[in-house]
């Protein structure tokens, strides 16, 4: 009964860890928690510290003031809200 104790803990501590690792970088806790579930925290883990998001991505977006979802910094309407830019005074 010991060692599945320890194996659980272990698991949870892994877990913590990646979800903090995922929180950090701005990515979906809900699916990397479903990952670690599913799989493994560690290879869910490994993966959050393996890929990484394309800085010239993040210089080419800007976030919508209405939505506050991001697109793309010369974008004359948002594809969420469908706000037109144009029509609003600078």
């Amino acid at each position: 009964m010991d060692s599945i104790a320890f194996g659980f803990f272990a698991w949870l501590v892994l877990t913590a860890v990646t979800l903090r690792a995922v929180s950090a970088r701005d990515r979906s806790v809900f699916m990397y928690l479903i990952a670690c579930i599913l799989f493994t925290p560690v290879i869910a883990l490994i993966d959050v510290l393996v890929t990484t998001v394309d800085e010239t991505e993040e210089k080419e977006s800007k976030v919508c003031p209405y939505c506050a979802e991001k697109i793309k910094a010369n974008a004359i309407s948002c594809k969420h809200c469908h706000t037109n830019f144009r029509a609003e005074p600078k």
